[in-house]
C-alpha cells in the first residue's frame, strides 16, 4: 500500500501539477513572447541579411535574389540566397510568421524539446535535445538584459504549481481516507 501511495503522490500531484506549469511555461514563452519577468522578450532584428532556402518553412516564400534585387550575379550565375533588407522581422513576416513580439517558435522544434520526464519520484522538466539546450542558450543571450530571463518560472507560476500540488494533494488523501473507511 505504501509502494502504491508513493508512486500515486508522484503521479497524480507532482506530475499533474509539473505537466500544467509546463504548458503554462510554454504558453507565455513560445505562444505569448514574454520573458520571466513578464516583459516582452524582445524585437526580432531589423538589421538586413541573407537567408538560405533551407532556413524556410514555407519554401515557396524563398525567392533566390541579391541586395541588388537581381536573380544572378554579374557572372550569370544564380543566388543561393534570399537578401531580406528588413533582417529576421521580414523573414518572419514573409513566411506569415506573428511578428508583433519576439515568441520564440519558427519551426516548433524549441518548444517541442521543452518536456517533462517522470523518474522515480520526482519529474524532471527542461530542454531534450543538445542542439535546442544550444538554441535556448543562444536565444536568452541575444535577448538577455539586466531584468530579462525567458526560462525560469515567474513567481506566479510558481505560485500556481504549488496550489495545484495542494490541490492534488487532497484529491489524493481524499482516495486514502475514502480506502480505509471501506
Amino acid at each position: 500500500m505504501a509502494t502504491r501511495t508513493g508512486e500515486r503522490l508522484t503521479e497524480r500531484v507532482v506530475l499533474v501539477a509539473a505537466t500544467k506549469m509546463l504548458a503554462t511555461l510554454q504558453n507565455r514563452i513560445f505562444r505569448d513572447g514574454k520573458a520571466s519577468d513578464g516583459s516582452s522578450i524582445g524585437v526580432y532584428s531589423t538589421r538586413p541579411y541573407y537567408a538560405s532556402k533551407s532556413q524556410f518553412v514555407k519554401k515557396s516564400a524563398f525567392k533566390p535574389l541579391g541586395a541588388t534585387g537581381k536573380k544572378k550575379f554579374r557572372s550569370g550565375a544564380p543566388h543561393k540566397s534570399m537578401y531580406l533588407k528588413r533582417g529576421y522581422d521580414e523573414f518572419r513576416d514573409i513566411q506569415g510568421r506573428s511578428t508583433n513580439e519576439v515568441n520564440l517558435q519558427m519551426r516548433g522544434d524549441l518548444k517541442n524539446s521543452y518536456v517533462l520526464q517522470a523518474k522515480d519520484n520526482a519529474v524532471l522538466m527542461g530542454i531534450n535535445s543538445e542542439l535546442q539546450s544550444k538554441k535556448r542558450k543562444g536565444l536568452e543571450k541575444h535577448f538577455k538584459n539586466a531584468e530579462n530571463t525567458i526560462f525560469p518560472a515567474t513567481n506566479e507560476e510558481k505560485t500556481i504549481y504549488s496550489e495545484e500540488v495542494i490541490n492534488e494533494l487532497r484529491v489524493v488523501e481524499a482516495e486514502i481516507i475514502q480506502t480505509f473507511a471501506s
